[in-house]
């Protein structure tokens, strides 16, 4: 598999869709990937590369693409490659969030003054890049399998809330069907979809 960063990338300039294509027909093009109990969430363009109807998911329509979510008997267990590219698909996505919250607090002033220079949005934005230089620097350089599900839980876990941080700097906006807050859901229902989950102990 090529660098995983580089589906990070496309979900950073392209939106969280296509880097699942990307990734998809890097890591796995003749499996339908499934979590933990068949769990899917693929584009349409990967049912179709699979020659798996959409029978069993829900549409989910988001700024950048439609993507497929639901239970699909036939997917199969992915790889590390896969779980490790998720990893900075969602880091691409959440990346680009950021950017969209900036242009955001950009063009809205309060007193002729830019969000975007208020005190507390200033905080919130530098805790949000700090954790996403978290989890970046914990993916840098990793090579699948090199990583304990342990570990890829915690970066999931730290990009989902760095997306729910973000979005509250977008205030209603972030919340719009056509928003980007719909990205975010999504991104969280990878985790949801394909994350093991940990073991509880009685």
């Amino acid at each position: 598999m090529r660098d995983a960063h580089v589906v990070g990338q496309v979900a950073l300039q392209r939106g969280l869709p296509a880097a699942l294509d990307e990734l998809h027909a890097v890591a796995c093009p003749e499996l339908l990937p499934g979590g933990p109990g068949c769990h899917v969430l693929v584009t349409p363009g990967i049912l179709d590369r699979v020659g798996t109807p959409a029978t069993g998911t829900v549409r989910l329509e988001t700024p950048d693409g439609a993507l497929c979510w639901g239970v699909v008997a036939s997917a199969g267990e992915p790889d590390d490659p896969w779980r490790l590219g998720l990893a900075h698909v969602r880091l691409g996505a959440s990346r680009r969030l950021r950017e969209q919250a900036q242009r955001y607090l950009s063009a809205r002033t309060v007193g002729g003054t830019p969000l975007l220079l208020q005190q507390m949005v200033k905080g919130s934005l530098a805790d949000a890049l700090g954790r996403q230089i978290e989890a970046e620097t914990v993916l840098s350089g990793a090579v699948p399998g090199a990583l304990s599900q342990a570990t890829l839980r915690h970066v999931h876990e730290t990009i989902t809330e760095t997306d729910r941080e973000l979005l509250r700097l977008l205030g209603a906006s972030g919340f719009r069907l056509d928003g980007p807050g719909v990205t975010a859901h999504a991104s969280a229902l990878l985790a949801d979809a394909y994350l093991d989950r940990p073991t509880v102990r009685s």
